[in-house]
């Protein structure tokens, strides 16, 4: 078994697909043109020889790619069962250029995702620092000079100088938790291997819809191939199960498969198991009689991929403004739930 690698970033998905299909677009067999690029890859890191030597490596005993992929550990699940549907339908060159760019799209995505995320948790560091600072240092040392300086006076502001302490502790747990549970988020999105715009939003309760949506569009996309190139749907759909990061359009496919083996027509079991909308459930029932079932599915393919990228873009533009005015809502209630009780020792000296 080849050794396990660390995994792909979308970035280096994109560009390793795109490599892949410019060599099969040339003419050349993918072993042999990953072998070529391993061989002239001297100077480069050796993160990317020891992948292409992988992959090499099981192709050169003779396993399918998608398998000589998935056995590296490095690519994303989408990718590896996309290819799969290339290899199968006998369209390995477009299913390589659309991962290329649908990873290439993701890296954009996840850029602008990371911006939205990562300046509002920063700007809660520095304020849960802040807090710290005022609580665990300040506020003692004031104590502490009051108490020496005139009992009287400590005695008055003590008080205030406790509701102070035990409103910077509340504040410090608060910022704790919020973070501690952005590292959890991270920790799980790095553990599925995904790009961080699909992690952020497969992990989002509030972004269900969506995830959906990408999801659908994922499984389109793999059967629309495999359809179009004259596979069986029965077939089809047990070769795309677990393409999906969400365990209820996998659990989904499964039960579509068990229809159609069952003699469920295609667009039928499509329609019970709301593995597509129903609009274009009907869509495909329609096409099937009219003789253009094929084409049906590259168009709704087509469209759930747009819808899907919709979606994303508009969460992706959203969050970041509702983010940031939450955190920092969330840090000024902080400063002021420790500094008003401090402005009241202040005037009470």
């Amino acid at each position: 078994m080849s050794k396990k690698i660390r995994p792909l970033t979308a970035d280096e998905v994109s560009y390793f697909c795109y490599q892949a299909a410019v060599i099969l677009d040339s003419g050349v067999p993918i072993y042999d043109g990953l072998t070529v690029i391993t061989s002239e890859m001297k100077d480069s890191s050796p993160e990317a020889i020891e992948l292409l030597k992988a992959v090499t490596n099981s192709l050169s005993m003779e396993r399918p790619f998608y398998a000589a992929l998935e056995e590296t550990g490095a690519f994303p699940r989408y990718c590896i069962k996309a290819v799969m549907a290339g290899e199968m339908s006998g369209k390995l060159d477009e299913a390589l250029k659309e991962l290329s760019e649908y990873y290439e799209r993701e890296a954009q995505l996840g850029e602008k995702m990371r911006s939205a995320v990562v300046s509002p948790l920063i700007m809660l560091a520095v304020t849960a620092v802040v807090i710290a600072v005022l609580t665990l240092k300040v506020l003692p040392m004031f104590a502490q000079i009051f108490s020496d300086f005139d009992p009287e006076i400590y005695r008055v502001i003590g008080r205030s100088v406790r509701i102070s302490s035990a409103a910077g502790t509340v504040m410090l747990i608060i910022c704790a938790v919020l973070l501690l549970a952005a590292g959890v988020m991270f920790i799980i999105w790095k553990a599925k291997k995904e790009s961080f715009s699909s992690g952020f939003i497969s992990m989002m309760p509030f972004t269900k819809t969506a995830s959906r949506t990408i999801a659908s569009a994922q499984f389109a996309n793999a059967v629309s191939m495999m359809i179009n190139s004259g596979i069986a749907p029965a077939e089809a759909l047990c070769s795309v199960k677990g393409i999906s990061s969400d365990k209820w359009v996998n659990e989904q496919i499964e039960k579509c498969a068990e229809l159609v083996m069952n003699d469920v027509p295609f667009s039928d079991a499509l329609e019970q198991t709301e593995l597509l909308p129903v609009f274009y459930s009907r869509t495909l029932r329609i096409s099937y009689g009219s003789g253009s079932f094929d084409s049906a599915w590259q168009k709704i393919s087509a469209r759930l991929t747009e819808e899907a990228d919709a979606r994303i873009n508009r969460i992706i533009n959203s969050a970041e403004p509702i983010l940031t005015v939450i955190l920092t809502a969330a840090a000024g209630i902080m400063m002021l739930t420790v500094l008003i009780p401090m402005m009241n020792i202040m005037s009470n000296i």
